[in-house]
């Protein structure tokens, strides 16, 4: 099925709006990736992420923007599973980035070793995981900068 971004709103705003007043956090929501066959879907995923943020005054784990940059690498690394939808181990390190820095609001990416766990144990190369990290930083701030 097609995303619709309407109802997506609607739900979190109504999620947000039962749940908030009984906690002082802050929401940080899991922007997903576009199916395999649905990359024109990623920039409505993205804005309505980006919106519902912003009326819950929180921050966001932009995956699915990350995802889109790092499949423009070249070589691009396999981040969908063979159902075009689902992450290899490569594309749950880069979802995992998302939200390591959207809830930690590092400034500066992690470095990153040859050696290193838990990239090395994921078969994820040293450049691979380095170009993950520098951009699930960089867009994590960008797309959490308070105005």
């Amino acid at each position: 099925s097609n995303f619709d971004p309407e109802s997506y709103l609607e739900s979190g705003k109504k999620i947000y709006v039962e749940w908030t007043p009984k906690t002082d956090s802050t929401p940080i929501l899991y922007m997903v990736w576009s199916n395999k066959g649905k990359k024109k879907e990623q920039p409505a995923l993205t804005e309505a992420n980006v919106e519902l943020a912003k009326y819950m005054n929180g921050r966001v784990a932009p995956a699915g923007e990350i995802w889109q940059t790092v499949l423009r690498r070249r070589p691009a690394p396999e981040l969908y599973r063979e159902d075009g939808n689902h992450a290899t181990p490569t594309g749950s390190y880069l979802a995992a980035a998302s939200i390591f820095y959207a809830i930690t609001e590092r400034r500066r990416a992690l470095r990153v070793n040859e050696g290193d766990e838990p990239h090395t144990k994921l078969g994820i190369d040293e450049k691979t995981a380095s170009a993950i990290h520098t951009i699930a930083c960089r867009l994590s701030l960008a797309y959490n900068e308070k105005e």
